[in-house]
């Protein structure tokens, strides 16, 4: 098997080393190298193999790159990110995980549960910490971005740690929605008024055409197309993690259809899939395309958009 490697990135030279030390004794037996550490994300080599875990302090007053650049340097290096802080503000640890961390854990001697967290993300799974579920949870509480199944799940995360160093299929599949969740989430607020408008008359104006979408909403056709392909790039730069995870609605049983289980489904079925294209099961790969429009819908959903009149601000 593979070995795990792990660095600890941090600016205190005494914490990073002590912090490294203490990482050693309790890795090791488990077939882990800790690394020497480093007080600056430009110092990170390449990651020695793909069971390699880069645990980065989101405070960084070393160096030019920190936060969620940080993290996008470290997986362009082929690290997998576990991010720590002991007070990093709640807004910035989450733009962080969007940006690509597996996981974040607080500042804390290193015990049963980081030793947990590490062996998690060294071998490409997410973790999902106390701490992160309570900031998520905080985070949305005052907008419809979760739903109550995403809040009930973030809960038990907040309550109980849960998981081990192996993770069930099931329990990243959970990880996965909850993670892209927040990836949403995130990116709706970042959307223009213009492009709230756009997902607004696609998604519940009544209206089918482009041009009837586009006079609705008093834009021409060609403005209204170009914030409709922006809105479709933005969807998918919130699901960049695994992209062709989606949920569908079955057009008769209301039932979500994953995109990336198509193979587990008859044929017949795929058709009644409302807003999808798949190349259906037997062909090189069963994949989705998604539309432009199917994406202003599902912002407008995600949103809550179709709840009242056309956004003005």
């Amino acid at each position: 098997m593979t070995e795990r490697h792990v660095i600890v990135i941090d600016d205190h030279p005494g914490f990073s080393q002590l912090y490294s030390d203490a990482l050693s004794a309790l890795l090791e037996p488990r077939g882990c190298t800790v690394l020497r550490p480093v007080d600056r994300v430009e110092a990170v080599p390449s990651a020695p193999g793909a069971r390699s875990v880069a645990m980065c302090d989101i405070h960084l007053g070393h160096g030019r790159l920190f936060g969620s650049r940080a993290v996008a340097h470290l997986k362009s290096k082929g690290w997998n990110v576990l991010l720590f802080s002991h007070a990093a503000p709640r807004l910035q640890m989450l733009e962080c995980v969007v940006a690509g961390a597996n996981g974040f854990i607080p500042s804390s001697r290193p015990d049963k549960l980081v030793e947990w967290a590490v062996v998690r993300v060294a071998d490409g799974l997410l973790h999902m910490s106390a701490e992160l579920a309570e900031a998520i949870l905080q985070e949305f509480r005052r907008e419809n971005v979760l739903n109550p199944w995403e809040r009930k799940t973030l809960r038990r995360y907040e309550c109980r740690f849960y998981g081990g160093p192996t993770a069930s299929e099931a329990d990243q599949r959970e990880l996965q929605r909850l993670f892209r969740t927040l990836a949403v989430g995130l990116r709706g607020r970042k959307l223009t008024l213009q492009q709230r408008r756009v997902a607004w008359a696609v998604a519940c104006g009544g209206v089918s055409s482009i041009p009837d979408m586009a006079k609705l909403i008093d834009k021409t056709e060609s403005n209204f197309s170009r914030e409709l392909s922006l809105l479709l790039a933005s969807f998918k730069a919130a699901f960049e993690r695994d992209y062709t995870v989606v949920e569908w609605l079955h057009r008769e049983t209301g039932r979500p259809l994953f995109a990336d289980e198509a193979a587990r489904y008859d044929p017949a079925e795929l058709r009644k899939v409302s807003q999808l294209r798949l190349t259906l099961p037997g062909e090189p790969e069963d994949r989705a395309e998604l539309k432009a429009q199917t994406a202003a819908r599902l912002w407008a959903r995600r949103l809550g958009l179709c709840a009242g009149d056309c956004p003005e601000k």
